[in-house]
């Protein structure tokens, strides 16, 4: 059973690395300001993850792939990475990595920091470029990263680069809606990614303050 489970998904993979994923039957939205078609349903990477898992989420239509530096020590995109190679998939697939260095070492060395990181990212997602590049794990406390000249400097440079495609970042902290806020009005971000949970921000007090800022960071068009 075994081998003949290999055979299929050799079979399946050279099929695909020889005519691509095909349409996705996943229903599609527009990722905000990036104008970007992508499924509704993503797959995110945060644990310890096999080659079966990934091939089995793009033969079921994923397209939408979020990854980190430092989810698994790395190895997550180590896998990614070996994966799209192998099927031949990268251009199909909208794919995010994560930056969390910056939070041991921000300063004069802003725009090295994150060149050295992409570069380590790419380099084991096998490919020249991610979809959008996120400052990951925003915190509070760290809300002026997003109007810091060097930081934004840093970012755009990267784009400018074609490194990364957009620009983005990740919260899960309790002043969400405070970060979201910063980030609508920044003007370098392309779009966002948090959880989604009253509890999280202090309670149902503080469910108004987070729709307001989801409503602000959908008329600044973020994705």
């Amino acid at each position: 059973t075994a081998g003949l489970l290999a055979a299929n998904t050799a079979t399946a993979s050279a099929a695909i690395a020889a005519d691509g994923l095909g349409k996705s039957e996943i229903p599609q939205v527009t990722l905000g300001r990036t104008g970007k078609k992508v499924p509704i349903l993503g797959m995110g990477t945060s644990w310890s993850l096999s080659p079966s898992f990934v091939q089995a989420s793009l033969f079921s239509g994923v397209r939408y792939i979020d990854t980190s530096e430092t989810y698994e020590n790395t190895k997550c995109e180590k896998v990614l990475g070996e994966v799209l190679e192998r099927l031949k998939a990268r251009d199909e697939i909208y794919l995010v990595t994560k930056c969390a260095s910056y939070r041991r070492s921000m300063g004069t060395g802003t725009t090295k920091l994150f060149e050295d990181r992409l570069n380590a990212s790419l380099e084991r997602l096998k490919t020249d470029y991610v979809d959008c590049y996120y400052l990951h794990g925003l915190e509070g406390n760290q809300i002026e990263l997003l109007s810091d000249p060097n930081v934004k400097a840093a970012f755009e440079a990267l784009k400018k680069q074609g490194k990364t495609r957009f620009l983005g970042l990740s919260c899960h902290d309790a002043k969400l809606p405070e970060i979201l806020e910063a980030a609508a009005d920044c003007g370098w971000i392309d779009q966002v990614m948090f959880k989604y949970n009253f509890r999280d921000i202090g309670g149902k007090d503080r469910h108004d303050d987070l729709q307001r800022a989801i409503d602000k960071a959908v008329k600044a068009n973020l994705g």
